[in-house]
């Protein structure tokens, strides 16, 4: 049975957006099947990420970065709470 550690968010980075040319990049190789888009982020199995995804480059730059995760529960309302007082 997974648990919530084996899995790592991650998205594409800047030049990962780059090599994109503003559409969608799909990673095919033996079991991964994996389609990224702009900045949005894909579940991904932690081995998948040091095995494959942390190492993939164009040129000198990574095309893959982990991605933040979502604020939820008492940290998103907090955080929430916090733009409203700043006036964001």
């Amino acid at each position: 049975m997974r648990k919530r550690a084996d899995f790592v968010s991650i998205r594409l980075s800047a030049a990962g957006r780059e090599a994109a040319a503003g559409g969608a990049l799909r990673v095919v190789a033996r079991h991964l099947d994996y389609t990224f888009e702009g900045s949005s982020a894909v579940e991904v199995l932690t081995s998948e990420w040091q095995r494959f995804f942390a190492r993939e480059r164009r040129g000198d730059a990574l095309l893959f970065e982990i991605a933040e995760p979502e604020p939820t529960g008492i940290s998103a309302v907090r955080d929430q709470a916090d733009a409203e007082e700043k006036g964001e």
